[in-house]
């Protein structure tokens, strides 16, 4: 049932685009979990001018940092012929963000570690 509907969707979505057009179809799925499989949207074009059908997981109007997302960006960028330097900046940026979020936990682990250290300590001088 769901996979009719997605089909449905993909052919209304593709029914207004000229038939001179290549076309890059771009699913947009709405889950929280950026872990969960989704069924590969390209199973159900059947229009010959889809050079390409992508997945992206989404969430609260935001993309998830989720390997099935940084797959569809590379083959978008792919098709397209973008060298590697015009796509690099999306995957430094990403990284940095990443790696600013793991630093930041970090740190609130070690400064919650030593408060409770210290309490320890505390506790047992009384």
């Amino acid at each position: 049932p769901i996979a009719s509907r997605v089909e449905t969707d993909i052919s209304q979505a593709l029914s207004d685009v000229p038939a001179n057009k290549d076309i890059i179809l771009v699913a947009m799925h709405h889950i929280f979990n950026p872990d969960h499989v989704i069924p590969e949207s390209k199973k159900h074009v059947h229009n010959p001018n889809v050079i390409l059908a992508v997945d992206y997981l989404f969430h609260d109007g935001k993309l998830l940092l989720a390997r099935s997302n940084d797959n569809s960006w590379y083959n978008i960028t792919k098709v397209l012929g973008m060298p590697h330097s015009q796509i690099s900046w999306f995957k430094k940026c990403r990284s940095l963000v990443i790696g600013r979020a793991v630093l930041v936990v970090v740190l609130v682990a070690v400064v919650l570690l030593g408060a409770t250290l210290l309490g320890l300590r505390l506790a047992r001088k009384l």
